[in-house]
């Protein structure tokens, strides 16, 4: 079964929503007809996060990383482009993401640092 254009684009907020960045670019659009296609003119950057927000309740990307499962996954789910992901599902990918990638464990350690070396804030 092809999946439908709504589909894919679901997959795909479902996989930005579990993201550690965003990604930026200058996207030059194509001349002409045909296929779309992706063209970035320049500069890639991944947009990574302070590990904490200015307020509270605004964490993205890698900063959920240091929030519990729950909380983590209902932050997300807050997010109007993540209406349409599977919270179930969603919780289940960040909790595989926090057992075997590096960058998860990374800011979760950074997280307890900061809880010694600073107990009081």
């Amino acid at each position: 079964m092809v999946p439908t254009n709504y589909q894919c684009i679901s997959k795909l907020t479902c996989n930005s929503a579990l993201s550690f960045a965003s990604m930026g670019a200058q996207n030059v659009p194509p001349t002409g007809t045909g296929a779309y296609c992706f063209r970035i003119h320049g500069q890639i950057y991944h947009r990574t996060s302070h590990l904490h927000t200015a307020e509270a309740g605004g964490e993205k990307f890698a900063q959920l990383y240091v929030l519990d499962f729950d909380l983590s996954t209902r932050r997300r789910m807050e997010s109007r482009e993540n209406s349409e992901c599977n919270p179930k599902l969603m919780r289940k990918i960040d909790e595989i993401i926090r057992r075997i990638d590096p960058f998860a464990d990374a800011y979760k350690m950074m997280w307890e640092l900061e809880q010694q070396v600073f107990p009081e804030e």
